[in-house]
């Protein structure tokens, strides 16, 4: 069960998109300093509780992508039982993956994927954003109304 709280000063697509705001403040562009850049050697996973008072709370893990042997690089992942698709990746996320060839295509299933736990995992994960998703409920409400 997911539970979306409510605070009445913000909009509904204001709760569901992700802003600056919903990131520690060490953050830029809802990145760690760090996130994105290779590195030697994985980063400790983190969890980190993002509260800030009348907004939404957030958790955010910070885990590194394996993308070649002795290659890592770390990202920040919002977690968030609410969304639509189970993971979303920033175009700076989908560069760097593609760029070390960890997205790949398939043509038998016509998806893109990588390997998790030596499995394919295809889309719907990679989607660059939620907005789209946010912007077509909006239309689907109001062509219900």
């Amino acid at each position: 069960m997911a539970l979306l709280m409510e605070a009445p000063e913000i909009t509904a697509i204001e709760q569901l998109m992700l802003r600056d705001e919903d990131f520690p403040e060490n953050y830029c562009n809802c990145a760690h300093p760090e996130d994105y850049h290779v590195q030697g050697r994985a980063i400790s996973p983190e969890h980190i509780y993002n509260h800030r008072h009348g907004r939404h709370n957030r958790l955010i893990l910070r885990i590194s992508w394996q993308v070649a042997v002795d290659k890592h690089v770390p990202m920040s992942f919002v977690l968030d039982t609410g969304a639509p698709k189970q993971m979303y990746l920033c175009q700076a996320a989908m560069n760097r993956l593609e760029e070390f060839g960890t997205i790949k295509w398939d043509d038998d299933m016509g998806a893109q994927y990588v390997e998790l736990f030596g499995r394919k995992a295809t889309a719907p994960f990679f989607k660059l954003n939620p907005a789209r998703h946010v912007l077509m409920s909006q239309k689907d409400q109001q062509l219900q109304a």
